[in-house]
């Protein structure tokens, strides 16, 4: 089944998981915070058009598909991460002195995330318990 709507359909946020009793249902709730819903299938799923402005087309599918794009890594001056590179350290100081700066940038990084705007107390709680985890980390 397919269905049109010229002005475009209008998108509902996903509060699946927010203020569940289940830890990880928490965490994804707020990492997907940014993600819409256009349709929900039953007992089907729901396909929209890809990189649309605006979605103006919703179709059913029985077999859904859906692009796990490769996640882009962080750069970080000063820190050294390849294992090539670390594996041609003469020794633990070495190792120690080119690993150390990563500590300082994962805080500047932990500080930065407790400082992004949230829509709800709960994802709040979830914040501040990923944080507090990251800090003892």
């Amino acid at each position: 089944m397919e269905v049109h709507f010229e002005r475009g359909f209008v998108p509902r946020p996903s509060r699946l998981g927010e203020g569940s009793d289940h830890p990880d249902e928490d965490t994804a709730d707020l990492q997907f915070r940014e993600h819409r819903e256009w349709a929900v299938g039953h007992g089907v799923a729901v396909q929209i058009p890809e990189g649309a402005p605006e979605v103006t087309r919703v179709r059913t599918t029985w077999i859904p598909a859906c692009e796990v794009r490769k996640v882009e890594t962080h750069e970080e001056p000063h820190v050294v991460t390849g294992m090539d590179a670390l594996g041609e350290l003469p020794d633990g100081a070495a190792l120690a002195a080119a690993l150390s700066p990563l500590v300082g940038a994962y805080g500047a990084w932990i500080d930065g995330q407790g400082t992004i705007a949230l829509d709800s107390p709960e994802r709040k709680k979830t914040r501040e318990r990923l944080l507090k985890n990251a800090r003892r980390a």
